[in-house]
């Protein structure tokens, strides 16, 4: 039985033309076994009839209205707005399952000292509602659930699964690390999570899914454009980060960061792109694996290899 009376959780949801979906978000939180205590929609300067469709919620939510500035800095608005010790997000086309915060709850209760968290999610296809992710069936466990990982920087698939819709940080963190970094166009919710991170290793995580995303034709997730270099940037950026603060945070970051350089290379040998290639081996080549060391050469000097493989399967 969860004795959690403390725990005031504040939900932020930024709000942008989607009055389409906004319905089944909010009511996704409505709908929780363990009730937040506010429910913060931050309308980024919505031009549809988004602001029509909240006012239909009347007390069940807070409206914060202003002109159009981005996701990251509605977010930042909705963390200075919050009341709660605790602070959820969940974007305006996504719905959470009905027990994420209840698993939340129950992990805090069994790892009081975390401060923040973070779950599994699956992804549909919008039209189609078909499942385009999910983690593995041997991920997802019924009992022996609740847990928390020493260090996030070494919590990444397959040991975790986590995603910005599932994570609920204590608010007091923003204070320590700032907010969303409102000049960044991408990558913003990865930045943010590295930043605490470097500060706040330890992070609560739930073998149960938390939230369901869905990915439309025009979504972000569809329409990212391939960019490298920008990646490249993003891992060096965040190594700096590490190495200001210590050696030692430079080295917990380590994992994650060649966690990223390994998912880089894959996609680049799917795009067969020698450029970048050769620029991931200029910066990391020898903090790579023997595995990876030998598939970056490869297509590097013998991409017809992988050509010849890819028409076999």
């Amino acid at each position: 039985m969860l004795n959690l009376p403390n725990i005031k959780i504040s939900v932020i949801i930024p709000a942008y033309n989607v009055e389409k979906y906004i319905n089944r978000s909010i009511n996704s939180v409505l709908n929780q076994s363990f009730k937040p205590f506010e429910i913060i929609i931050v309308d980024d300067g919505s031009t549809d009839d988004t602001k029509k469709i909240l006012e239909k919620f009347n007390d069940k939510i807070v409206y914060i209205y202003q002109e159009n500035s981005g996701s990251s800095s509605a977010r930042n608005l909705g963390i200075a707005k919050a009341k709660g010790d605790w602070i959820a997000f969940l974007d305006s086309d996504d719905e959470w399952v009905a027990t994420h915060l209840e698993n939340f709850a129950k992990t805090l209760n069994l790892f009081p000292n975390v401060n923040w968290y973070g779950a599994p999610f699956r992804m549909l296809d919008e039209k189609t509602k078909e499942t385009l992710f999910q983690a593995k069936k041997g991920h997802l466990k019924e009992n022996g659930c609740h847990i928390f990982f020493e260090d996030y920087m070494a919590a990444f698939p397959p040991k975790a699964y986590l995603s910005s819709p599932t994570m609920i940080i204590k608010k007091a963190i923003f204070d320590n690390v700032g907010g969303f970094n409102v000049t960044k166009k991408t990558a913003v919710d990865v930045d943010m999570w590295f930043r605490i991170a470097l500060k706040y290793p330890q992070i609560g995580y739930s073998y149960k899914e938390g939230a369901i995303v869905y990915r439309r034709d025009f979504s972000l997730s569809t329409s990212k454009k391939w960019n490298p270099n920008q990646s490249i940037e993003r891992f060096l950026e965040c190594e700096k980060l590490a190495k200001d603060q210590s050696e030692a945070a430079l080295q917990r970051a380590e994992p994650r960061i060649m966690y990223w350089v390994v998912k880089l290379l894959r996609s680049t040998l799917s795009v067969n792109d020698k450029k970048t290639l050769k620029t991931i081996k200029k910066y990391y080549f020898k903090r790579l694996s023997i595995k990876y060391r030998i598939t970056l050469l490869t297509g590097i000097y013998f991409p017809f290899i992988f050509q010849i493989i890819k028409r076999l399967k």
